[in-house]
């Protein structure tokens, strides 16, 4: 069985272009971890959208680091990898 759990974009924040999360975030991927250990069957893909600039290369690759920080804070909580993904996305991508 396949869930996702869906959280708004404004509770887990990072500081301007960083991959820093900010400490607002962390109740939010900690409420997330409790909710992946509970029940094993989750899979969850991480998805980060950063704010356009002109330069969407770099806003693919910051998005892409941002998303990888939060599945690293994951694995690091005791959450399996293989039931993780991540992956950046820039608005222009957001209704693919």
């Amino acid at each position: 069985m396949q869930a996702v759990i869906s959280v708004a974009e404004s509770k887990i924040n990072f500081l301007n272009n960083a991959t820093k999360l900010k400490d607002e975030s962390y109740p939010t991927l900690n409420a997330i971890i409790e909710i992946l250990k509970k029940d094993m069957d989750i899979r969850l893909e991480i998805n980060v959208f950063s704010i356009d600039t002109k330069d969407t290369f770099l806003n693919k690759k910051l998005s892409d680091a941002r998303s990888r920080t939060i599945y690293y804070f994951f694995v690091k909580n005791g959450i399996a990898a293989e039931r993780l993904r991540y992956k950046g996305v820039t608005s222009s991508m957001k209704n693919i």
